[in-house]
């Protein structure tokens, strides 16, 4: 007689969750394509973005196979910038130097993973994954809010819109005990990144796109996380995490009125990101 297959269970994870998001993003541009002239021209940092942020992933699970994905979407309510130019090498010879507010702006993230369990050991589990991801955050430069300041420039809202396309692989570890789950997650990869500004007060520039960047770089991030079991169907989660990004080498293209795009090499941009996250796990037998 032959025997009967056993019917492997497919599980839905339903997790809705609420962020606060701290961003942190630095670009400098040479004065010319090859990289001199000077090697550092100009500078904008924008620093401790926080954001408030919301959004919903989901999971199905098969025997050892998981896809996981993830949708975000939220609002900057705090951040500051500065702005600065250097006529020598190496940041000297600053003529410039601006203090702005960078306190709105939104950040959206979309992300797919795809996972296997490689191997269980009592109650402690390895999982591979990797990592399809879409990041686009838009910022400010703005002024203070007394108008009395050295750096107060009339009309002055700028802006800075980037998109990120990751890829790349992680590790990922858990641990039970209890009603209490622990994650750890490593992961790395390859970016993508795009960018266009827009200078609202240059009439010698195009408007709305003034410029644009374009580079290639690599990231890496680390995530904790911990879960705690309700029910057998439901658990509530915290989650911190990490991610530092790096792209170099880029180009930056001015768009001029009436005249040719002037290129200069992207040196570098520099991107950090920590993030608290908590919320809900719910699981849901789908045979």
């Amino acid at each position: 007689m032959a025997q009967e297959h056993r019917k492997q269970p497919v599980v839905m994870e339903f997790k809705p969750f609420f962020n606060i998001q701290e961003d942190n993003l630095r670009f400098n541009i040479s004065g010319d394509i090859s990289g001199g002239s000077p090697n550092i021209l100009s500078e904008i940092s924008w620093r401790n973005i926080f954001s408030t942020v919301g959004g919903l992933g989901l999971s199905l699970n098969v025997f050892r196979f998981s896809l996981e994905s993830s949708y975000s979407y939220g609002n900057a309510f705090a951040g500051s910038a500065t702005d600065r130019d250097y006529a020598e090498d190496d940041r000297k010879g600053m003529f410039s130097d601006q203090y702005l507010n960078s306190d709105k702006g939104t950040v959206r993230e979309i992300l797919i993973q795809p996972k296997y369990l490689i191997l269980r050991k009592s109650e402690i589990s390895f999982s591979m994954y990797s990592i399809f991801q879409f990041t686009e955050q838009s910022l400010y430069l703005m002024n203070k809010v007394a108008q009395d300041n050295q750096d107060y420039i009339k009309g002055l809202n700028s802006s800075y819109s980037y998109s990120n396309k990751a890829v790349g692989i992680g590790l990922e570890i858990s641990a039970e005990t209890g009603r209490v789950t622990f994650l750890s997650r490593l992961k790395m990869g390859k970016v993508f990144y795009k960018a266009s500004g827009n200078w609202n007060l240059r009439s010698d520039l195009e408007q709305p796109t003034s410029y644009s960047h374009n580079a290639r770089g690599k990231s890496v991030g680390l995530e904790i996380e911990a879960r705690y079991r309700i029910t057998s169907r439901f658990y509530y989660f915290m989650n911190c995490s990490l991610l530092a990004e790096r792209s170099r080498d880029g180009v930056d293209r001015l768009f001029r009125v009436n005249k040719a795009p002037y290129e200069t090499m992207l040196n570098e941009v520099d991107r950090q990101q920590s993030v608290f996250r908590a919320g809900i796990l719910i699981l849901t037998n789908l045979n």
